[in-house]
Formats: structure tokens, C-alpha cells, sequence
């Protein structure tokens, strides 16, 4: 689950203009106040992790169920 405070979305693996629904497979990604906003003067290594709003891109894929376990 995730901790308090951290949102969790999952990207579409085959359109990662969208994000999945609640259940299905995509790729984990985070936002919150302990997640990286960015590289260090680098905006180009930012906009390859980071979604169109703003959440880091894990590289990982998963899905939540409904009790909100990953």
C-alpha cells in the first residue's frame, strides 16, 4: 500500500498519454512530497521520468487492487 501522503497512478504501457483504470496493468507512478520533482538543471532527463502531470515514471508495472494493495 502506499505510504500516507503518496499518490499512486498507473500509466498505460501502450499509451502513456492515458492512464489505466483500478485493477489493470500499467506502469507504477508516484508523486508526493518525498518523490523527486526532477533532475538537478536537467530538463530533458526530467521530462523522460516524469508523466504529463508531473508524476515520476517507475519503469515498473503493476496494478492496485481494490484494498489498495500494489
Amino acid at each position: 500500500m502506499p505510504m500516507p501522503g503518496i499518490d499512486i497512478k498507473f500509466l498505460d504501457v501502450e499509451d502513456p498519454s492515458k492512464y489505466v483504470a483500478l485493477g489493470e496493468r500499467g506502469e507504477i507512478c508516484i508523486k508526493g512530497p518525498n518523490v523527486m520533482k526532477g533532475y538537478w538543471n536537467n530538463p530533458k532527463a526530467t521530462a523522460d521520468v516524469t508523466t504529463f502531470d508531473g508524476y515520476l515514471r517507475t519503469g515498473d508495472v503493476g496494478y492496485m487492487d481494490n484494498d489498495g494493495f500494489v
